[in-house]
């Protein structure tokens, strides 16, 4: 008998099938094994899992408003202003145009109302939406000054937009920055620091009281506002582990700053947080809701997604094309249009905007066409320029001795207390060959006395940065939960618990990087997202300064 020639390929097949079978195998028995393990009801482990998951809250359905949800019926209706995007900039436009009872105002959101959700109100839930229905779930194409790694860019897709869902930091632009660019970069006597500080003012009402009541917060509470919707203040001033970045700051020859949106940023204070009695002072709930029953002339729709602008040609050679009208696609799957007579304003934001427009036909005329997108207008510029700001994170551990001091004042604590700004090296040098002056480049953080359930979050983040579709790809989805069970049961263990508790880190956020990045098309899909390149540390100047931040914190 000949010996059987086998094929090799045969062999590796069947071998990997085998492998496959006795993983699946381990697998569901390990589950078994996990299950008849499980602690019975009543046990004290469960009670206290219970405890430090409650409060740890994630958005459910239930928790979304109906009030605002676009219907059919929209489009037969005409609008002086039509906004895209109810975020920031987008709430507070609303408000000052319908000022005007002659002027009848739309205002759209692509995402829900869930403003009442423990999840968005509470400042110490911030991480809550993220990755959430309440974040677009953004990530940045991949990076290679980070190894080729891609970030999650969070931003707001609910009423209020990012404002609902970031850190509430209450942070002024520096005044160095508005008066360069004013006299440097030929935006005008109006762009300089005099001139915008009113409207600044006009944002927020500050006390003394507000800013910790300090006695020198007189002079320095008359460059902030009175009457403002936003009332920004400091959470937890004298806090030990703040007192003592403070100190550190000052051993540098780096100054207490009472108040960083005064007379100068540079030094070192306690943050200021736009919340009120608990509750998150977003735009929406600020800026529009307390006026909304008042003006039957602005009207708010959510849940209505833009997929392009409508345009219209005009006799006037130096602006051919007219923005008339933006398409929305409702929650029904109705796709409308609804028409501005005066004006369409994009305030989608740094990722939408640009998106929306070379949707319409308005961008670079090469990458519109590799999409098949006929353009209407040519403007290179169009998704250009993208700037971000790397955040860089070291993390340290309390003295044991101080535990109890820190679990005591952790109930009501969103985790950032105080806040650094200072110049780094490379700003003073790019200052020098200007011969001007700019504001501060790096923003250094404190962050302590974090929710113990939040670890939850920022776990789940790592398992989905390293699976990509692990939460909502069908197949892999029954993963994902068994990890939140895996992540959430791990939080009681004593030794993780004790870590957590003696947790305490410092985010060195840099703000003036010379790299820039872009926004493209994936596609003439409206629904795909498009290719973010958020260009970090692409300048070497910029890794610099990091470098530099992280030598001095540590």
């Amino acid at each position: 008998i000949q010996p059987m020639q086998l094929n090799k390929r045969a062999i590796h097949l069947g071998a990997r099938v085998f492998f496959l079978v006795f993983l699946v195998k381990v697998v569901i028995a390990l589950l078994r094994w996990r299950r008849s393990c499980k602690k019975p009801k009543g046990h004290p482990g469960t009670a206290k899992l219970r405890a430090h998951l409650a409060d740890f809250h994630r958005i459910k359905p239930g928790e979304f408003e109906q009030r605002f949800i676009a219907t059919p019926a929209l489009a037969q209706r005409k609008f002086d202003f039509v906004i895209v995007g109810a975020g920031s900039a987008g709430c507070v436009l609303a408000r000052r145009l319908s000022e005007n009872p002659d002027f009848s105002v739309l205002l759209i959101e692509a995402g829900g109302e869930a403003q009442n959700s423990p999840a968005l109100s509470q400042p110490q839930q911030f991480v809550a939406g993220w990755r959430s229905e309440v974040d677009w779930c953004y990530r940045s194409t991949p990076q290679p000054q980070l190894h080729g790694r891609q970030i999650d860019l969070e931003r707001g897709k609910t009423l209020g937009g990012s404002s609902a869902i970031n850190y509430l930091m209450w942070v002024r632009g520096g005044r160095e920055d508005f008066d360069r660019w004013a006299t440097e970069c030929g935006c005008g006597d109006e762009w300089s620091f005099e001139n915008v500080k009113q409207n600044f003012c006009n944002l927020e009402t500050v006390t003394r009281a507000n800013l910790g009541g300090s006695a020198e917060g007189d002079q320095q509470c008359e460059l902030r506002g009175t009457d403002g919707p936003i009332i920004p203040h400091i959470v937890h001033p004298n806090l030990p582990e703040a007192e003592a970045f403070i100190s550190a700051h000052e051993q540098l020859n780096i100054p207490r700053n009472f108040d960083y949106n005064g007379p100068t940023q540079f030094g070192v204070g306690y943050t200021q947080l736009s919340s009120h009695c608990g509750r998150r002072s977003d735009a929406f709930t600020a800026f529009i809701e307390p006026v909304l029953a008042s003006r039957p002339n602005l009207t708010v729709v959510s849940e209505a997604f833009v997929r392009r602008l409508r345009m219209e040609k005009t006799s006037n050679p130096d602006r051919p094309f007219r923005a008339v009208a933006v398409e929305l696609e409702i929650s029904t799957g109705d796709v409308i249009a609804v028409y501005g007579d005066r004006e369409i304003i994009l305030s989608a934001g740094a990722i939408n905007t640009p998106q929306i427009l070379m949707l319409s036909g308005i961008g670079d005329r090469r990458h519109l066409e590799s999409h098949s997108i006929p353009t209407l207008l040519d403007i290179p510029a169009v998704g250009n320029h993208l700037q971000d700001h790397p955040v860089i994170v070291i993390s340290a551990l309390v003295p044991e001795s101080k535990i109890e001091e820190v679990k005591a004042k952790r109930a009501d604590s969103s985790g950032l207390s105080t806040v650094a700004f200072v110049k780094s090296p490379v700003q003073d040098s790019r200052d020098e060959i200007r011969g001007s002056t700019s504001a501060c480049d790096l923003e250094w953080i404190l962050l302590s006395r974090l929710p113990p359930a939040l670890v939850t979050k920022f776990a789940l983040f790592e398992f989905e940065r390293k699976i990509p579709g692990l939460r909502t790809n069908p197949w892999l989805s029954p993963v994902f939960r068994f990890l939140s069970d895996l992540v959430e049961g791990s939080i009681p263990k004593p030794d993780t618990q004790k870590l957590f508790e003696r947790f305490i880190a410092i985010g060195a956020a840099y703000n003036g990087p010379l790299s820039r990045g872009s926004v493209r098309l994936a596609s003439n899909d409206p629904h795909e997202q498009p290719l973010i390149d958020v260009a970090l540390l692409r300048e070497p100047s910029d890794l610099e300064a990091c470098v530099w931040a992280v030598k001095k914190i540590r």
